[in-house]
């Protein structure tokens, strides 16, 4: 899949339901963005478009999440620039929680992901404003059933986290993506698929 500057700001115009009177701001800050190398590996050349894959379309998805909660910029670029495998990993674990093609072609027809095949980033709220202590981790990617834990168990993160769900994330993002490009969902899903498992078995992959 590759796709254009302009098609993937519609995707993510699409996504947070961006009017017209807001819509050069927020091309604006997807040009911000990009001044501060993210999506990270844009293919692009002499007399070629900025070209965005899978990839670069996740990094997009979870960073704009983040500024969405309240994150600075410089903050939410580097954690996922630092986190993107972890992010595809759990993205990965979702796609492959899914017993049959039906059912992630259903769930990305329907931009939503059940609770059971869910992925969530877990990340201090310390994030939001500042960028903490050297070397601390602040994210990490959970199933449903260690996020909830972690809400209920563990009294250092269940009053100071924000979280995305990025299963159903993705899965609205996939919808969203495969319109645009003129996919329909069972296209999109094993265009994702493929892509995820590739990813998993060469372990980088732009």
């Amino acid at each position: 899949m590759e796709m254009s500057f302009k098609q993937v700001e519609q995707v993510f115009v699409e996504r947070f339901a961006i009017d017209e009177k807001r819509a050069v701001g927020f091309r604006a800050r997807l040009q911000h963005l990009q001044r501060r190398a993210m999506p990270s590996g844009v293919k692009t050349g002499k007399g070629k478009r900025a070209s965005y894959g899978w990839m670069q379309v996740i990094q997009l998805m979870v960073v704009l999440d983040f500024l969405d909660l309240g994150m600075t910029p410089d903050i939410a670029v580097r954690r996922v620039q630092q986190s993107t495998d972890q992010i595809i990993a759990g993205i990965h674990r979702v796609v492959s929680r899914f017993e049959t093609k039906r059912k992630l072609v259903n769930a990305i027809d329907a931009g939503s992901c059940s609770f059971d095949k869910a992925e969530y980033i877990v990340t201090s709220a310390a994030v939001l404003s500042f960028a903490g202590v050297a070397g601390q981790e602040f994210l990490t990617v959970v199933d449903g059933r260690s996020f909830f834990r972690s809400l209920t168990d563990d009294p250092a993160i269940e009053p100071m986290s924000a979280f995305v769900n990025i299963g159903t994330r993705m899965m609205l993002v996939a919808n969203l993506v495969g319109a645009r490009m003129g996919l329909t969902p069972a296209e999109t899903a094993d265009d994702l698929k493929n892509w995820l498992d590739r990813w998993a078995n060469e372990d980088t992959l732009s």
